[in-house]
């Protein structure tokens, strides 16, 4: 018997498939759907009117509308109503008139059921390959389909090989059935040579160490191996049982806090300000190939932007190395020009430099004044809060107003029901204590969530292996079973290692359980077996050899004719065209274009705050919307938009005064008593707002300037300033710099930069030539000139 414990026995086995040069792996997988005791089964017709929607809400949302005087057609506001729907249980409605989305869904889970996957393959990591084909198979009494993909990925030769004709039958010409078709990804080589493999496969295996170096010894176990396995080579068998949102915090906070490491260190993704010699040429195939392939716009147009950037840098920088150096000594030419600064005394230049001295320890003073007056602003607004500290309730308190009949405040709402689980505006069969309405998956993610920024501090560009973060999951248990402990009930993983007689891994078999009150139950199984270790079966590369490209397979068949379908995911279909009705927008894209409609008919933050945030509580706390008026929703939206916005500075005097009155009204003065929902509304206005102000800025700037090379340098100078001071002489460089960047801007767009685009280029713009900013500045202002 192996002396070592399970947990390194387990983790030795997992980690046999790093140690050799190759193996073969097969496996199937499988899902169980019991939708018996979840909502997708119910049988209630949906409708394409506004029925479903609560009348009492429907009702109160057309005064409000109309109160805030959100003018909308007929078809949009049914269209906005649907939306809340469906955002409020996203099988209540259904396009068809004939059959309802949970039907739908019932049927698709119907389906998965009697689906059977199946995969195998094999890995080469000296010949940097691997090969994976996959198997779908569904039977019935009087239905049989099965449908095979194989696929090999080559990083060697930077290909993706696969035959999709079983999967794709329309797309393959007839010529094509057996053959592999190719995708060629050599142009990310750059970025797969940076990445450090050694320290990939390192951190591979740390991630795969993990669940097992953390599980307590009530959670790994030897397993019986019966005659069977051992018949198969199987000598040891060790079973890890956990909880899915235990497994799936444990791995978030890994990767949570060895982020900088992957990111740099592994995957090499390093900044540098530091160009290749033919990043030019790079940058401009990249923008042409971009081109032909008709890729989306904004893409094409970051292309253009980087290889024009970098055509503009070689003509300035070259003519400015001759400006500065030609004829005499680069260092005598900087002392020359500190001199002739100077007027020749070096006492005025002493001078000089002790008053820009002065100027920045008065300009760090002022910072601390401010910063003093925000610190007595805070005290006075904190004054407030601290005397409101003692209103938050306790779990008592919360329970004894189940069966209150006042009017509650919403800051007692939210807090009650965030804090203890206690819904008091849910109907009288609703009023028992629970946790959220979320589905125990969301509840993991939440509870994921507020255990992240425990983390935060050890965050590192070092690695932090599984024994070191082992000791700080330790160190936190406390707080991670408290968040643990309010995100409902747990969904129970079980993973089954077989080892053989050298304590490789040869059998995995996962089994996931989930509960879900939407859904309802359903599993998940996945088992993999890897043989061959060393051994693994070749891949065949004359296949490969032969293998045509997607266009060469494709040519002929009835791709060509599916044009339209990638048209219309650039928004340009014929539907759209032809004026008919396209599909129905999201509830947050709706959101989204009233609160553009709004704030560019009023200008108003708060107004168009207002209607975004009561809207989505109509959608996902109906019952806070029919507990208050429409005015009282609009006051508890006002302190909303100031608590969730950093950048709405606060009214002052007597509009202060009822601003605090409101929080305290509402009972709105703790974070504790905020909804989260704050946050995504505070998203969708600052978003509207800021899009109009800049549309009107850019509006302005283009009426005034006229000329692509006059708007671009204008926006030029706004984005340098905006990153570095200025004194007045250097202002005035600045815009003669822009001038020359506009021109060339203007002239390489027509294909046409040369020298004479850089004319009136001098010695005194060397400082003011930055390219990250003319890229920037060219992709705005080609956006905007469209």
């Amino acid at each position: 018997m192996d002396n070592t414990s399970l947990e390194q026995q387990a983790v030795t086995g997992v980690n046999a498939m790093y140690e050799y040069p190759s193996y073969d792996y097969r496996g199937n997988m499988g899902f169980q759907f019991d939708t018996s005791k979840g909502k997708v089964t119910s049988t209630q017709p949906a409708s394409n009117s506004t029925q479903n929607l609560d009348p009492a809400i429907q009702k109160q949302l057309d005064q409000y509308l109309k109160q805030q005087k959100l003018s909308l057609s007929k078809q949009e506001k049914q269209a906005l109503y649907e939306a809340i729907v469906t955002e409020q249980n996203p099988y209540a409605y259904s396009k068809g008139s004939d059959s309802s989305s949970a039907r739908v869904a019932a049927g698709l889970m119907n389906f998965m059921n009697d689906l059977k996957i199946s995969y195998d393959g094999s890995v080469h990591y000296r010949d940097k390959m691997a090969s994976l084909n996959l198997v779908a198979k569904y039977q019935k009494p009087t239905l049989l389909v099965e449908a095979k993909l194989p696929m090999v990925v080559d990083f060697q030769n930077y290909k993706f090989y696969a035959n999709y004709f079983a999967f794709m039958p329309y797309l393959v010409n007839k010529d094509s059935q057996a053959s592999y078709a190719y995708l060629d990804f050599s142009k990310y080589k750059q970025d797969l040579d940076r990445v450090n493999v050694p320290k990939l496969v390192d951190y591979l295996k740390q991630m795969n160490a993990l669940p097992y170096a953390l599980a307590d010894t009530k959670q790994l176990q030897r397993v019986h191996v019966s005659a069977s396995e051992k018949q198969q080579g199987i000598r040891n068998k060790i079973r890890y049982q956990g909880d899915l949102g235990n497994l799936m915090l444990q791995m978030s906070l890994f990767e949570q806090i060895n982020k900088p490491y992957l990111t740099q260190r592994v995957m090499g993704l390093v900044e540098t300000d530091t160009v290749s010699e033919d990043a030019s040429t790079v940058a401009e195939e990249a923008a042409k190939a971009a081109e032909a392939a008709g890729v989306a716009s904004s893409e094409l147009v970051s292309a253009q932007a980087y290889a024009s950037s970098e055509r503009v840098a070689t003509l300035i920088n070259n003519r400015l190395d001759e400006l500065l150096y030609s004829g005499q000594d680069a260092a005598d030419e900087v002392v020359e020009a500190e001199e002739a600064s100077c007027g020749g005394d070096q006492t005025t230049c002493d001078i000089a430099e002790s008053a820009y001295t002065d100027a920045e320890d008065a300009v760090e003073t002022d910072v601390d004044a401010r910063a003093v007056d925000a610190d007595a602003e805070d005290v006075a607004t904190g004054a407030v809060a601290a005397a409101s500290s003692s209103q938050l309730l306790s779990e008592q308190a919360c329970e004894a107003l189940l069966g209150s009949k006042k009017h509650l405040a919403i800051g007692d709402v939210t807090y009650c029901q965030d804090m203890y689980g206690v819904k008091l505006l849910q109907p009288a069969q609703g009023n028992a204590k629970s946790t959220a309405s979320a589905s125990a998956l969301e509840q993991k993610v939440l509870a994921m969530q507020e255990v992240q920024h425990i983390f935060e501090p050890y965050v590192s560009d070092q690695l932090t292996d599984v024994q070191a973060f082992k000791a700080l999951w330790i160190k936190h248990q406390p707080e991670i079973q408290a968040a643990l402990a309010e995100s409902g009930q747990a969904m129970p993983v079980t993973i089954d290692v077989a080892l053989d007689n050298q304590g490789r891994a040869v059998d995995l078999a996962y089994q996931l359980q989930f509960a879900d009150e939407t859904i309802g139950n359903f599993g998940i199984n996945l088992d993999m077996q890897v043989s061959n270790y060393g051994h693994a079966t070749p891949i065949d590369k004359k296949a490969l050899r032969d293998a045509k490209s997607v266009e060469e397979v494709t040519k002929g068949s009835m791709l060509e004719n599916i044009v339209t379908g990638f048209t219309k995911s650039l928004g340009m279909s014929e539907s759209a065209v032809d004026g008919e009705q396209t599909d129905r927008l999201s509830f947050d894209q709706q959101l989204s274009d009233l609160a553009e409609k709004t704030f560019a008919s009023t200008g108003s933050y708060i107004k168009t705050y207002q209607s975004v945030f009561v809207l989505m509580l109509s959608a996902n706390r109906p019952e806070v919307v029919k507990h208050y008026s429409n005015s009282e929703l609009n006051e508890i939206a006002e302190v909303y938009a100031y608590r969730f916005n950093d950048r709405l500075e606060e009214p002052k005097g007597k509009a202060l005064t009822r601003l605090n009155n409101l929080k305290e009204k509402h009972k709105l003065l703790e974070p504790d008593q905020f909804d989260e929902l704050g946050y995504s509304a505070a998203r969708i206005v600052q978003e509207a707002s800021e899009g109009a102000k800049e549309y009107q800025a850019w509006n302005k700037r283009i009426q005034q300037y006229k000329t692509p090379q006059a708007v671009f340098a204008d926006y030029y100078i706004e984005l340098f300033k905006d990153d570095y001071e200025l004194n007045a002489e250097q202002t005035t460089n600045l815009k003669s710099a822009a001038a020359v960047l506009g021109q060339a801007f203007a002239d390489d767009r027509k294909n046409k930069l040369s020298e004479k685009s850089i004319a009136k280029l001098s010695k005194d713009h060397d400082g003011f030539m930055d390219y990250d900013l003319y890229e920037k500045a060219y992709v705005d202002v080609v956006n905007h000139l469209k």
